[in-house]
Parts: structure tokens; C-alpha cells; sequence
């Protein structure tokens, strides 16, 4: 077996696999939701965040990216290319929540989950998704 040792590529491997029919009969995730998680997922990279700490099945065939980090969380839930919505909280229960991906959002998922220097990057301003 290989393993991938490119987080990014696992994630995006994972929403891949969401597509499969799974064991105890619960259905897949549509192509179109598949391929709006990939494009969230490619956008979210170039953005310089960290890689999602988890991707799963949504509810309603969803796909969920979630990230948690010392009480803070921060998702983002694709139901479609164009469906966004992501919601975040700290550990002193301040909440926000919205449907569209810019990059003030970018930069308030890297203040709610910091990241080391190694993976940032750096794009210009006013890259949007959704």
C-alpha cells in the first residue's frame, strides 16, 4: 500500500472516495458535490491555510472539511460549486458564519487555527470562491 504523505492530496483523495457507495447502504455524494469540494479544496490551498483535520460525509450529502485546534473549530460545508457556507467558533464562544469563501475568511480560519510559517503562501488579495 501506498501512502501519501502530501496532506492536500489525502484530503482531496478522501472527497474522492466520498463518491463511492458505502457500506450499510448510504448513498454517495453527488459528482457535482465531489467536484465543488475539490474546487473549495484546491482554492483553500492557494489561500495558505492548513489542510483540513477532517473531511467527511455532510449532512443531505454534503461534504464537510472541518479543522479543530486547542477548543477553536472552523468548517466549511459544500453542497455545490457554488454553495458554500462556513461557520467557525473559539474557545470563548464567539461564532460567524457566511455562504460566500473570500479571502477574509481564508485569513480568519489561519487566526482561528494559527498555522506554522511553512504553510503559508502568498496570493493576492480578492481571490473569492462561491
Amino acid at each position: 500500500m501506498i501512502v501519501d504523505s502530501n496532506p492536500w492530496s489525502a484530503c482531496a483523495t478522501k472527497v474522492a472516495n466520498l463518491a463511492l457507495l458505502e457500506p450499510g447502504g448510504t448513498a454517495p455524494v453527488s459528482t457535482e458535490r465531489i467536484l465543488g469540494a475539490l474546487k473549495t479544496l484546491i482554492w483553500l490551498c492557494g489561500e495558505g491555510v492548513v489542510f483540513p483535520h477532517d473531511v467527511q460525509r455532510g449532512p443531505s450529502g454534503t461534504v464537510l472539511f472541518s479543522w479543530r485546534q486547542s477548543g477553536n473549530w472552523f468548517e466549511v460545508e459544500v453542497a455545490g460549486p457554488l454553495n458554500i457556507e462556513w461557520r467557525a467558533g473559539t474557545k470563548d464562544g464567539l461564532a460567524q458564519s457566511g455562504g460566500r469563501l473570500v479571502r477574509d475568511v481564508a485569513e480568519l480560519l489561519k487566526s482561528v487555527i494559527p498555522l506554522s510559517s511553512r504553510h503559508h503562501s502568498s496570493r493576492p488579495n480578492g481571490h473569492t470562491l462561491g
